[in-house]
């Protein structure tokens, strides 16, 4: 849009609306539309003044509690910045969430516009609820909410809550989080986080063939038939036990057994309580678990008792 050849005719009572071509969201004024880095500065500057001379409020505040200042803060422009200033804005005037123009500058580190509001009596302590810190600034907020003495290394959560009383920037939390992460006094004092976990309960059995066990005894003394190893299969409920000679233990050996001599058989159990052997953690295995719906589960590496009724059994 170029005002340079155009007539700039509007009432006082238009200027403080939204026009039909505002932002009807935010409640914006023709001032706050005007104050956009898409037009040129001479363009907007005119505009402005346009505005103002027409009686245009310069402190008036749209939805959010955004004033044409706040704007220009936020946009860097000085010129217009220095242009409300002069015509009575409010240097002091906050949004919705307590930032004031101020806070907009220091955030987006414009010295000059910084400077302009404190000599324009801008409140320097003016306690913004959302102010944002510039990316130079953010490593003192977390020392001084975490490091201080009177912040005594609080945990993420509570230094997390801390500062957001005050400050805001994006990708707060993960900060935080990495800050304290690498906090060489929490890692050196505080005792890893203990996790819950629930206690161990026996898996029982209800009716035969629900949960059966398996295991592969060998390497032996190779037999005229060429078998090395053996599989032991046994039903938790019965008790009953059978053993398979088997020239290796491969998995699709293994699974060959499993289905042909004993599913077809006997049924199709419902659990098969393996050890950690490889052939029993093939893809091979966990497919024909898969298809027959048979859950798997798995022993304890070191731990005997896991797989107690099997162990009884080899060893006798």
């Amino acid at each position: 849009m170029n005002f340079q050849n155009r007539d700039v005719i509007c009432s006082t009572t238009q200027v403080n609306i939204t026009n039909e071509c505002g932002n009807q969201v935010l409640g914006d004024t023709p001032l706050h539309e005007g104050i956009n880095s898409y037009y040129n500065q001479g363009n907007m500057v005119m505009m402005v003044e346009s505005l103002i001379r027409l009686g245009a409020n310069v402190s008036v505040s749209n939805n959010k509690g955004v004033t044409p200042l706040h704007k220009a803060a936020t946009e860097g422009n000085v010129e217009i910045a220095e242009l409300l200033i002069r015509n009575k804005a409010d240097v002091n005037a906050p949004d919705n969430v307590g930032v004031t123009p101020l806070h907009e500058a220091a955030a987006k580190g414009n010295v000059k516009i910084a400077e302009m509001l404190i000599r324009n009596k801008a409140d320097v302590y003016a306690p913004g609820n959302d102010a944002h810190i510039p990316l130079s600034e953010r490593k003192k907020v977390l020392q001084f909410s975490h490091d201080d003495k009177c912040s005594a290394h609080l945990g993420i959560h509570k230094t997390l809550a801390k500062i957001r009383q005050s400050y805001y920037w994006p990708g707060l939390q993960n900060d935080v989080r990495t800050y304290i992460n690498g906090c060489d006094k929490c890692a050196k004092r505080k005792s890893p986080q203990k996790f819950k976990r629930a206690t161990m309960a026996l898996v029982g059995a209800n009716g035969p063939m629900e949960r059966i066990a398996t295991y592969i005894l060998g390497e032996l003394p190779e037999t005229e038939s060429g078998n090395k190893y053996i599989l032991v299969v046994s039903d938790y409920y019965t008790k009953w036990t059978e053993s398979f000679a088997m020239p290796n233990m491969e998995a699709k050996t293994v699974a060959k057994i499993i289905v042909e001599e004993v599913i077809v058989r006997i049924g199709v159990p419902h659990l098969i309580h393996p050890d950690q052997g490889r052939q029993f953690e093939s893809l091979l295995f966990q497919e024909m678990c898969c298809i027959l719906n048979i859950k798997k589960t798995r022993t304890t590496p070191y731990h005997p008792k896991s797989d107690d009724m099997m162990e009884r059994f080899n060893c006798k």
